[in-house]
């Protein structure tokens, strides 16, 4: 959910989409959205009472299949509470796309993992638990537990669920997210405790909200959080007394010096119906509850109930809030609500940053903006909801279910409040009133202006880093293409405000990519993710970075890497990065100036059609006078293709030239803006622009900002489309290749240019992308190519298979000396491969009937030619005039179907790589890819 600043504290009724668009269509039911359907791991789960009552949910579910079914399920729900279970989930099969494992991790304790918190949160945790912190005492920081962890993380399979997320963060329970070697942003839902708020229904005119007795209210334990985390509840108690408002009321006391609160939290309508009666509660004495309303009566008596953290950001007070039919207000920062994917809280509920209740001031702004909103409006809203997502555990389970096939992308993000999936009536025909039907326009033009103050703020803050716009606009290659692909990027931003998609951008390339000799943490694409989440977040848009870059030592190049984009960024990525300026130095080559028009066109062929980007991290790109490249520019340009030059804007402006390696500055600042609150020697280490070939944290942040300002500048331009009434599909459609009109399509002569022809003209032709298995890491797509199962009766070669062997190595430590021990600096690529005497490979059909196989230079040199020495078969067919590629780490099957051969074309074909008994086991080399087209 979006987190609204102080100045939108009147937060916009926000627009309650549903399957398509208006309050008449047809929402969730079961001819529309299917739920989907699930098994369930029966065993390694909690014993608490949340625990035990969502398992036993799960098993009484009507889409829950038996265990013999799972394949045929959509989900296999299972717990991942444990190191051992989460060893356990990283040897399970990948599922098949459009399906999922989605892990139970509520009890996962990753503490040992960062170092969050410092010595004084391990003196509070170890006082107040020692039993549970000896165990941490123990733990390395980077040890066996986190490293499962992390790798569970970027299995494209797998989908995390918790009561609290904090954006898929569990280093802390305080978040502390950045400290955990963890990425930015996983995949993740939230799901409510499962405990209080069944069976609740509501009486009476939404009308009469107005009337009721109290405005706003709160009854409870003024916690102070995990290891003193946050003051909030008793900053509200504190600001609520100095109020002096009789219709604000807020009680709260400590666990055992003050009985009042807790024996009235007690509810006198307690028929068990509600869940709300918590067995450590005693009963309420006439004396310590004289002249209190019960916790029931207070709540319904109220138009707002405060919903403050306490322990941690979660609490069951949400629910309770709306079982006693009140509007929630929600004080927590950084709590992700349950089922926000298909729950529109913003349409009943608001949410309040903790630090505008710690004052007197601000939570008379508070209530002041409460007085001014549609309590009934919202009430209507969050009645349906309720009883639509909450009312019984089997609602929970449905609202569950559907969060996570959207964030599977099973079925697209939408809304479904006033919707009934059993019925399919709107709320309007089950006696609730709708919102009035220029809600939407309304909503919308919020949306925009805030949209619009976001970005101009965002914008304003650079260009005065910068001392103006020069740097962030003139490290552009080509000003032209800035402005026609202006509109492209606003239309990707554009639609996913007005739909509440993500925007996700995906990067290949070499160690710039990846941040070599840097600390993680300050490669460019985590510069560009903390600039930019905050504020896209502020919109409802949920903004990440993938870096899939791989680093030299591995062997790779473009020449592989632009055929796996996909699979190595994933396929929903909006916008693709590319970085090889240093392997493409003084190759100003045919076959170069082929990968990148495939990079550009393959990109756009992609389901959302990303928008490309190379980046180049000298002083200028090489490649103007390429062979036809600008006709390239004008043609690629209308789609948002672009490139940015790392110092080309900097020697324009300040600079005057490019600096030695491992100097500081960049002619305007001596270290990185975050580098101001960091210790001497990492200030010092932020303000480098170039390592070496490698920039420094100062360069990437050259390139970060570069990209927030073109980001800013085009979310700006898609706040006037939204305020203009422009519609946009909610599903994205790739670019079909006659579209993007002609490619150049070099042909490569042989004799001028080693490697021989990485590309023929009919490489251009196919409307397909190609097809690829990177066993290195990381990688964020669902492989198209996949290792043959040793139970698949389809694979002809299935008696010859042998086990395979996988040989992963360690992670880069191409970080700077004093850095190495931070796990935020430990880079995520990883060398990879795997061999046998004989494996075989299920291919997807094939247009152009290229195949080839690379190998890790872990194995060699000059691995490409080892991998000539195998015998190569397609189903039984053998096939011969194997070849070196380029880089020397692949080589080439198959150049293409020819005199008639179409074996491949169709689906059930595959490839078997044998070694003749010649070669010794030592000597095979490991598969790193295998790619076909």
């Amino acid at each position: 959910m979006a987190m609204r600043t102080l100045s939108e504290l009147v937060w916009l009724v926000a627009v309650l989409t549903a399957m398509g668009a208006a309050f008449g269509v047809t929402g969730v039911d079961s001819d529309a959205v299917k739920i989907p359907t699930f098994t369930v791991q029966e065993d390694g789960w909690l014993s608490d009472t949340i625990a035990t009552k969502f398992k036993a949910a799960l098993m009484a579910h009507p889409r829950r299949l038996a265990r013999s079914q799972a394949d045929e399920a959509d989900v296999e729900v299972v717990p991942g509470r444990t190191s051992d279970q989460i060893a356990t989930l990283l040897i399970k099969p990948v599922r098949p796309a459009g399906k999922f494992y989605l892990v139970d991790i509520r009890g996962l304790d990753l503490e040992g993992c960062c170092k969050c918190g410092g010595a004084l949160r391990h003196r509070v945790h170890d006082a107040q638990y020692p039993e549970d912190y000896s165990v941490h005492k123990k733990n390395d920081h980077d040890g066996q537990e986190c490293r499962r962890f992390r790798k569970l993380v970027t299995r494209t399979d797998v989908i995390l669920m918790n009561i609290d997320l904090f954006n898929g963060a569990l280093c802390c329970r305080n978040g502390c997210k950045k400290d955990c070697g963890l990425p930015e942003s996983l995949k993740s839902v939230t799901y409510d405790d499962f405990e209080v708020g069944f069976g609740a229904t509501f009486e009476g005119a939404v009308e009469a909200v107005t009337s009721r007795t109290y405005l706003a209210t709160f009854r409870g334990g003024c916690h102070r959080g995990w290891w003193n985390s946050s003051t909030v509840r008793l900053d509200l108690k504190t600001s609520a007394d100095a109020l002096h408002d009789p219709s604000v009321i807020v009680e709260c006391g400590g666990f055992e010096d003050d009985h009042a609160w807790k024996c009235c939290m007690n509810y006198d309508h307690d028929d068990g119906a509600t869940g709300m009666s918590k067995g450590h509660r005693r009963k309420c004495t006439v004396v310590e509850c004289a002249g209190k309303l019960s916790y029931t009566d207070l709540l319904t008596a109220s138009q707002f109930g405060l919903a403050p953290r306490g322990n941690q950001r979660w609490s069951s007070r949400l629910i309770e809030v709306m079982a006693h039919d009140s509007i929630p207000v929600i004080i927590s920062d950084g709590y992700t609500l349950p089922y926000e994917q298909v729950i529109d809280w913003d349409s009943m509920s608001l949410v309040v940053p903790e630090a505008e209740v710690s004052s007197t001031a601000g939570l008379q702004r508070v209530t002041t903006a409460l007085k001014k909103r549609n309590a009934a409006q919202m009430l209507t809203v969050m009645r349906a909801s309720y009883s639509r997502w909450f009312a019984s555990s089997d609602s929970r389970i449905d609202a569950l279910l559907l969060s996570a096939a959207v964030v599977g992308k099973k079925i697209p993000a939408n809304r479904y409040d006033l919707y009934s999936a059993s019925s399919g009536t709107t709320a309007t025909q089950q006696g609730h009133a709708a919102p009035p039907a220029d809600t939407v326009s309304k909503a919308t033009a919020k949306l925009a202006a805030t949209t619009q103050q976001t970005f101009t703020a965002l914008k304003a803050k650079l260009e005065a880093y910068w001392h103006g716009k020069g740097v962030l606009e003139d490290s552009w290659v080509f000003p032209d293409a800035q402005v026609a692909g202006l509109d492209a990027w606003a239309t990707k931003i554009a639609r996913a405000l007005q739909h509440g998609r993500p925007l996700t951008v995906g990067v290949i390339g070499s160690s710039v990519a990846v941040g070599h000799d840097n600390c993680a943490y300050d490669s460019f694409e985590n510069q560009l993710q903390r600039t930019l989440e905050g504020g896209f977040a502020a919109v409802g848009v949920n903004f990440t970075v993938r870096n899939a870059g791989q680093g030299g030592g591995c062997g790779d190049s473009m020449y592989n890497q632009v055929w796996c984009l996909p699979s190595m960024v994933g396929d929903d990525v909006d916008f693709t990065t590319y970085s090889w300026s240093y392997f493409e130095s003084g190759k100003h080559t045919p076959a170069l100036a082929n990968i990148h028009e495939l990079f550009i066109r393959w990109s756009l062929m992609m389901p959302h059609a990303p928008i490309p980007t190379m980046l180049f991290a000298t002083e200028h790109w090489s490649y103007e006078n390429e062979d036809g490249f600008k006709d390239k520019i004008a043609r690629y340009a209308k789609f948002g293709f672009n490139a940015i030059a790392l110092a080309k804007g900097l020697l324009a402006h300040g600079l005057e030239k490019r600096p030695e390696w491992g100097a500081l500055g960049d002619g305007m600042h001596t270290t990185t803006r975050y580098g101001e609150s960091e210790s001497a020697a990492r200030k010092e280490s932020l303000g480098v622009l170039y390592r070496n070939w490698h920039p420094g944290p100062l360069g990437f942040q050259v390139v970060a900002d570069v990209l927030a300002w073109r980001y800013a500048t085009a979310a700006i331009r898609a706040a006037e489309m939204l305020a203009s009434g422009q519609q946009f599909d909610a599903e994205i459609s790739p670019i079909p290749p006659a579209s993007l009109g002609p490619a150049k399509c070099h042909e490569v002569d042989e004799h001028k240019e080693h490697p021989p022809p990485l590309m023929r003209p009919s490489f251009c032709v196919p409307d397909v992308l190609p097809s690829c298995i990177n066993h290195e890491l990381p990688t964020f797509g669902t492989p198209q190519i996949h290792l043959a199962a040793s139970t698949d009766a389809s694979n002809p070669m299935k008696s010859k298979t042998v086990a395979v062997q996988v040989r992963n190595n360690d992670n880069s430590t191409l970080i700077p000396q004093s850095e190495r021990g931070l796990a935020k600096c430990m880079h995520a690529d990883h060398c990879r491969g795997m061999r046998s005497r004989f494996m075989t490979y299920k291919l997807p059909p094939m247009a152009v009937g290229h195949i080839k196989v690379c190998c890790p230079r872990f194995t060699g040199e000059d691995c490409g030619a080892v991998l000539r020495r195998a015998t190569y078969y397609l189903n039984t067919q053998q096939l011969s005039g194997v070849r070196e590629d380029s880089p020397k780490k692949c080589a080439i099957v198959r150049e293409e179907f020819l005199n008639g051969d179409v074996l491949g074309r169709d689906s059930g074909t595959y490839l078997s790589i044998s070694w003749g008994d010649e070669i010794a086991d030592a000597e095979i080399p490991y598969v790193s890819h295998v790619i076909t087209l």
